[in-house]
């Protein structure tokens, strides 16, 4: 079909709604270190993310549910990570076995 581009996927570009509630996460992140946690207020989240705190809202029901997304956020990446290094240091180790002439 005419301008049709099958090999692309739905996925290829960022939905709008991962684009804002990676940005509000980034910002609940980063105020910490200039407000601390107890003065971080909606607003300053809404502000940071560029967004109204009414769209904060609409993806997270308070501060502490952003939070807790970020914590979960963050856990996932560190899976993630620790499971990359475990495969990178399986295929070193295997490459290294192989030059030594213990396996082939």
């Amino acid at each position: 079909m005419p301008g049709r581009h099958p090999a692309r996927s739905r996925r290829a570009t960022e939905r709008k709604g991962d684009v804002r509630e990676r940005a509000i996460l980034d910002t609940c992140e980063a105020l910490p270190a200039y407000k601390g946690y107890d003065a971080m207020t909606v607003g300053d989240i809404a502000q940071g993310a560029g967004i109204t705190r009414g769209a904060l809202y609409f993806c997270f029901g308070s501060k502490q549910e952003a939070v807790t997304a970020l914590v979960a956020r963050t856990v996932h990446a560190s899976q993630n990570s620790r499971a990359e290094l475990q495969e990178a240091s399986s295929t070193c180790e295997h490459f290294w076995l192989i030059s030594a002439g213990l396996i082939t």
